[in-house]
């Protein structure tokens, strides 16, 4: 994170720098006032306490990030101004799939202990993590308009530099789908593999990709849901029956449902030994009441966070 830059001088300088990446024109982009190609631009960010560039065996050049700040920044630029943090982790594993062969482009700002920065503009490839140490394989840029690094970021390496204790690392633009984080529509395939539905109030809403083989009494299907680990992720529940009852209104775009009845987490509380709980029936569409002992099927959801369209 940004937060792990010593002193307000630097910090202010990386914050500086990353206004000046976001806007598109630091890194020879277009003109202050471009927009883009009117999706969602995201830009990331992650910093660590010392590193170096040097020398691989085959004479490329690398760089090294040791004692590195395990959380990456990523923000949008306008007219959206959204912002996030994902691993560093999950950079690295999608980075093949986010920037697609085309290797982005990169500022390694260096931050000396007196408050000063320096800076190297660099192409960015097969980042990998090992031993605790972040490298990317670089390729250093020198084909820079004169001045426009200059004027947010101090002094321009005329060189890589060599070693550094401090140093933050901004990473030019790419789009990122909904399963990837980005933002979602109706239909779309969400971070979890399965599809996004819109749930109450407009929030996004991800249904498992099909539902859970067999049938399920009430407690088991609540049970079911939370062991439910598609896409990796761990945060799957049970639909409420407001959550339900949109999940059947938008099935079409959803898919893969079976006639029958589906449990909701929603107790009917109107007996005092709270036995019964809703369920929906997706042929017919109507709503029961029933006792927890009965087996119905199972559909996990989960909040996937950002909705778009």
């Amino acid at each position: 994170m940004l937060g792990s830059v010593r002193g307000s001088s630097a910090f202010g300088v990386a914050v500086a720098l990353a206004v000046g990446v976001a806007s598109g024109w630091l890194l020879g982009g277009g003109d202050e006032g471009d927009v883009g190609s009117g999706g969602e631009s995201w830009l990331f960010s992650h910093t660590a306490d010392a590193g170096e560039i040097r020398e691989a065996g085959d004479g490329s050049l690398e760089l090294v990030l040791r004692s590195i700040d395990d959380q990456v920044m990523a923000f949008t630029d306008r007219p959206f101004r959204d912002a996030k943090i994902e691993s560093v982790e999950w950079l690295v594993s999608l980075w093949d799939e986010l920037f697609d062969g085309s290797p982005p482009n990169g500022v390694v700002v260096e931050h000396d202990p007196d408050g000063t920065a320096r800076s190297v503009v660099v192409e960015l490839s097969s980042p990998r993590l090992s031993g605790g140490e972040l490298r990317y394989a670089v390729t250093v840029l020198d084909a820079l308009p004169e001045g426009r690094l200059s004027r947010v970021a101090g002094v321009l390496h005329e060189s890589p530099v060599r070693s550094f204790r401090t140093v933050s690392v901004f990473i030019d633009d790419v789009s990122l789908s909904c399963a990837q984080g980005g933002a979602c529509a109706v239909g779309d395939t969400g971070p979890g593999g399965g599809k996004v539905f819109r749930g109450p109030d407009y929030e996004c809403r991800e249904a498992a990709p099909s539902n859970l083989l067999g049938f399920y009494t009430w407690s088991d299907a609540m049970q079911s849901a939370r062991s439910y680990g598609g896409g990796g992720r761990s945060d799957w529940y049970l639909p409420s029956f407001e959550e339900l009852d949109l999940l059947y209104q938008q099935r079409d775009q959803v898919g893969m449902f079976s006639y029958g009845d589906y449990w909701s987490s929603s107790e009917h509380s109107e007996f005092s030994e709270n036995d019964e709980a809703f369920s929906r029936d997706f042929n017919f569409g109507f709503y029961h009441h029933d006792q927890k002992w009965r087996a119905f099927r199972v559909r996990p959801i989960r909040k996937c966070w950002v909705y778009g369209n």
